[in-house]
């Protein structure tokens, strides 16, 4: 049991007392504070009083916290994604339905049990290193710290807003513009489990801009100011635009003017498409400006957003990707560059794009002389072909193996020309399919 003090300033007159409390005791809900009142466990001048009492100056509150047994945490063997570390912090691009810690709903196969099997030392530590968290069936990026000190800076720094974090969010509707959601966010009043706007709750900010849009859907880019619970997907309901699948937040499942396809994909989601891809902040520890490795966007659609090039995967045995229009254009990039970005994506060594000629010869991918080619046969491992094409359709072939592909510029002139039996008549052929 913990008893806290509090002494009223003229700073806190007439603020409600479940409402400082809330404010002033930071881990705790207004509605838990709300029970704290109603069961005596919060006096004020040594009375009992209403959740709604006003404060007066010189008040004087005493605050009872009673905690349960506590249960010791298990090492799990639990797969993380580690994207960096360092002596000091990990960063981790946490799995989609994975629980961060402990608590009534779940007691064990959560973050914290993965962070005890990685580190024995990290029970040392309180909450094992985690200084913030995210939503069960929120992916991405978490910073977790590794030692009393680092722990300490990185409370300090999210408590002083001195961590950017930035999140993609799919959600229904068309977004207009870019904008600002200033408001306070509180617990439901009637259903515990979510939160809701409420002028009464904590402040709560939340910046987006319009990453993508779709027919029916947009693609946000959200950038949270302060860190309440469930507050990207509070925000955006609020306005008029919740997320995909997010089903705690939205009933609806047949969304008006969407197709058959968008519906059972939203329909097949497991949870909200909400995923945490950036975290930047000064790294005082080391000295550092630390950026965060940021994780490509994984989708439905398998799209592929980097440095202004946008790509979507296509297949994924062997991994055929087409590049997007966006800002930038793939085709323009010198090939150094495109070597690099290659690497970077998909962990390649190698690129060699050829050029469409309408014609119907076929060579190696070693060879020289590739401008009167119209096939291409590729069976290195690492590395990339690029197939440019204006008005010809790009038509990949390979073997069960997956250990030879063939890529075909098929222009009305070679298709009548029969360069795909050409293909399959070869001796490298046979087995394509």
């Amino acid at each position: 049991m913990i008893t806290k003090t509090f002494n009223i300033d003229e700073a806190n007159i007439n603020k409600r007392l479940d409402s400082f409390l809330s404010d002033i005791l930071d881990d705790i809900s207004r509605g838990l504070v709300q029970q704290l009142i109603e069961q005596g466990n919060v006096l004020v001048n040594d009375l009992e009083v209403k959740k709604n009492y006003k404060l007066r100056l010189n008040d004087q509150i005493q605050v009872i916290l009673q905690f349960p047994e506590v249960i010791e945490d298990e090492p799990q063997n639990i797969p993380l994604d580690i994207v960096f570390e360092n002596e000091d912090f990990y960063i981790i691009n946490k799995q989609a339905g994975l629980t961060v810690h402990p608590g009534a709903g779940q007691k064990d196969n959560t973050l914290l049990n993965g962070l005890l099997y990685l580190n024995k030392k990290a029970c040392e530590l309180s909450r094992c290193g985690i200084v913030h968290r995210l939503d069960k069936e929120t992916s991405g990026l978490m910073v977790v710290a590794k030692n009393h000190s680092s722990q300490t800076i990185l409370t300090n720094l999210i408590k002083d807003r001195a961590i950017e974090r930035k999140y993609y969010a799919l959600v229904h509707g068309n977004v207009i513009s870019g904008g600002t959601i200033d408001e306070p966010i509180e617990r439901h009043p009637k259903n515990r489990l979510i939160f809701t706007v409420d002028q009464e709750g904590k402040e709560s900010k939340t910046h987006y801009l319009v990453k993508e849009r779709y027919e029916n859907f947009s693609l946000l880019d959200v950038k949270l100011e302060t860190g309440r619970t469930h507050q990207i997907r509070v925000h955006l309901k609020h306005i008029g635009f919740p997320i995909a699948g997010d089903k705690q937040y939205t009933k609806i499942s047949n969304w008006k003017g969407s197709s058959e396809k968008e519906l059972n994909v939203i329909n097949s989601l497991k949870g909200q498409f909400l995923h945490a891809y950036s975290l930047a902040f000064l790294c005082r520890i080391a000295r550092l400006p630390y950026n965060s490795i940021k994780r490509p966007l994984k989708m439905e659609e398998k799209i592929i957003n980097y440095n202004e090039l946008k790509f979507e995967i296509l297949n994924e045995k062997p991994k055929i990707v087409i590049a997007l229009k966006s800002k930038k254009n793939f085709s323009k990039v010198n090939e150094t560059n495109k070597k690099k970005i290659l690497n970077n994506l998909f962990s390649l060594n190698g690129y060699k794009d050829f050029n469409q000629n309408h014609g119907t010869n076929i060579f190696n991918h070693d060879e020289k002389g590739q401008k009167n080619y119209d096939g291409f046969f590729l069976a290195e491992k690492k590395k990339a072909m690029g197939l440019k094409t204006a008005d010809c359709i790009p038509l990949f072939l390979w073997n069960k193996k997956v250990d030879k592909v063939f890529g075909l510029h098929c222009g009305w002139k070679g298709i009548v020309s029969g360069i795909i039996e050409k293909v399959l008549s070869s001796d490298n052929g046979k087995d394509l399919a």
